[in-house]
C-alpha cells in the first residue's frame, strides 16, 4: 500500500468557502476511488487560502478483482433454428 498526495494550487480563494470546497474534494475522491474499487486507509484534505490538498494514507496499489455476467444472444439466435 502505497500513500497518495495530489496538492492543487489555485488562486485565492475566499476563506468562507475553503470548508464546502474541502468537503466536496473528499466527497469526490471518496466516490471515484470506491467507483475504480482502490481501497485506502485514510482520506483527508487540508487547505489553505491558495491551496488544496487530498492525502489518501494506505491506498491501494492495484484493483480488487472483479467478475461481470453478461448473458448472451438468446437461444434462438444463437443456434440454427
Amino acid at each position: 500500500m502505497r500513500d497518495l498526495v495530489l496538492e492543487i494550487g489555485v488562486e485565492e480563494i475566499p476563506p468562507g468557502q475553503l470548508p464546502e470546497l474541502a468537503r466536496q474534494l473528499s466527497s469526490a475522491a471518496q466516490a471515484e476511488l470506491k467507483a475504480e474499487r482502490l481501497a485506502y486507509q485514510a482520506l483527508r484534505v487540508d487547505y489553505t487560502l491558495r491551496r488544496l490538498v487530498l492525502f489518501v494514507a494506505g491506498l491501494q496499489q492495484q484493483q480488487s478483482d472483479s467478475r461481470r455476467e453478461i448473458k448472451g444472444p438468446p437461444k434462438r439466435a444463437a443456434f440454427d433454428a
